[in-house]
């Protein structure tokens, strides 16, 4: 089956209205289209792969010793009631007691400073003995890089992540930077201005650089990042141990650190694949790697939006694994 058939087909069965898909490894291809991009939009909004690259930074300073997982968040930052919480806590979106809340209604409303400001002076205002999804643990962990390299998460990203000709292809809230609305690529089906949706929690996301979301970039620039910068992650052992505490499930003696938002594999028989993982944001924007053979998938869409239902996400997931079966297919071929 031709893989880029299969997103024009995508469009047409209103799973996405726009595209854009690199692979790298073995089998290599690089493809975009839809609606928009072909009038030069070019940028997806991440959502939490945000996460992702943040969670990246940290293995790789695990693989070099610079930091441990086991290192206690209060070593680098000084958070109300952190206790004893160690970095590996906040390396996965399936918390386990040590999930954060706080007032959204007071946060929509202004009655609080920015969301920087009340993650680091409140703390953390509940700890619970369940799992759940958690979407600002990862916060802390940029902190925690902030305080280490004493730069703003973005030139972090640059700096720690980037070859010179990705960088301008990796931004924080592009809007902010004087960037025209209709080189994003819609994260609405229906909106007519092209750009960022309004919305309360994300506009006060979008004041502030953090780990948690706000990055837009393309296909090609994330999976150069992810397949160049886990070489090294890999060869250390550290990538193994991350892959097995996720894929082992996640019980009272799994620490379960990673890359960050990943969702369950729905099957293991993949053909002569060790660990694979994938890293989701929520407009549809997934990351899929494999250690063996090593395999770097990265597929950005804006598919929540043209359906956030059940079906609708079934029907991207079966999608997005029969995309991942015919790269594996063509890559061991």
């Amino acid at each position: 089956m031709d893989i880029e058939r299969m997103f024009e087909d995508g469009v047409k069965v209103g799973l996405f209205t726009d595209f854009d898909v690199c692979v790298r490894g073995p089998y290599e291809l690089s493809f975009s289209g839809g609606q928009h991009v072909n009038v030069g939009s070019s940028l997806f909004d991440l959502a939490s792969i945000t996460k992702a690259l943040t969670h990246l930074i940290f293995l790789r300073l695990f693989a070099e010793g610079v930091v441990s997982p086991e290192d206690k968040l209060s070593r680098y930052i000084v958070v109300p009631n952190s206790g004893n919480r160690e970095l590996w806590h906040f390396m996965s979106y399936l918390a386990k007691e040590y999930a954060f809340y706080f007032d959204y209604d007071k946060l929509r409303a202004g009655e609080v400073g920015s969301l920087k400001e009340t993650l680091l002076s409140q703390g953390f205002g509940e700890w619970t003995c369940r799992f759940g999804y958690e979407n600002y643990s990862s916060a802390f962990l940029g902190f925690v890089l902030e305080k280490l390299y004493g730069e703003d998460l973005e030139k972090i990203f640059h700096d720690q992540l980037c070859c010179d000709g990705d960088r301008d292809k990796l931004l924080f809230h592009p809007t902010r930077r004087g960037i025209e609305p209709g080189l994003f690529v819609p994260t609405r089906a229906l909106t007519d201005s092209r750009g960022i949706p309004f919305d309360l929690v994300a506009s006060a996301h979008s004041a502030e650089k953090l780990s948690i979301a706000g990055v837009f970039s393309d296909a090609q620039t994330i999976a150069k990042i992810f397949h160049r910068t886990l070489e090294p992650v890999i060869r250390s052992g550290v990538y193994e141990r991350a892959a097995q505490n996720h894929l082992a499930g996640l019980d009272d003696s799994a620490k379960p650190w990673g890359l960050g938002f990943d969702i369950p594999v729905p099957e293991r028989n993949l053909g002569p694949v060790k660990g694979p993982l994938i890293f989701s944001g929520y407009s549809g924007c997934r990351i899929f790697f494999t250690e063996d053979p090593r395999v770097t998938i990265c597929i950005l869409t804006n598919r929540v939006f043209c359906g956030n239902t059940a079906e609708s996400r079934e029907r991207f997931s079966k999608f997005a694994w029969d995309v991942i079966r015919e790269v594996l297919r063509r890559s061991t071929n």
